[in-house]
């Protein structure tokens, strides 16, 4: 609705400057050159104003000491809260889409598990899970690969390449 508003403004702005322009141009010459001169000075002395209006500006800008601000507030803590104030403001906004993306409530797939006699790459066995092939390149043909090393605590810190405790993590 707003951009309606804003569309039909635009229109308006367009058929009031076509209608000054249609106005103007049925006025005789000499009331042209008079508006036109008296244009060129109100321009003149529109540019004069604003550069007076800029430079006031830029001489408080300059003359505002550290001692002018909050009392007992120095420029370091003054820089901390506009930080502060950005990063709440950064939090916010990515908050704001994670939850329109839904990220924050991930529904979980369901999915059914069912034994197969296709050809797949892995066979099923009694309980459902997969039977991988043996491993040829070990003499045992893979039987000690879930075996535990006698002093391990945990599946994590006893399996893997290097045995137990050498640089893996726990």
């Amino acid at each position: 609705m707003r951009s309606l508003w804003w569309w039909l403004a635009g229109l308006m702005f367009v058929l009031a400057l076509a209608a000054a322009l249609v106005f103007l141009s049925g006025l005789p010459a000499e009331t042209l050159d008079r508006a036109d001169k008296m244009s060129s000075v109100g321009s003149l002395i529109t540019g004069v104003a604003a550069l007076v209006v800029a430079g006031v500006a830029l001489l408080l800008a300059v003359r505002q000491r550290p001692g002018s601000l909050a009392a007992g507030e120095d420029e370091t803590s003054l820089l901390d809260r506009a930080a502060d104030k950005l990063a709440h403001a950064v939090r916010q906004q990515w908050r704001q889409e994670a939850d329109l993306r839904r990220l924050r409530r991930p529904q979980p797939i369901r999915v059914r598990w069912s034994t197969t006699a296709r050809p797949v790459s892995a066979l099923a066995n009694r309980r459902g899970g997969a039977r991988y092939p043996p491993d040829r390149s070990s003499p045992t043909g893979g039987a000690d690969r879930n075996r535990r090393e006698p002093g391990c605590r945990g599946v994590r810190s006893c399996h893997g390449k290097g045995g137990r405790r050498r640089g893996k993590s726990p």
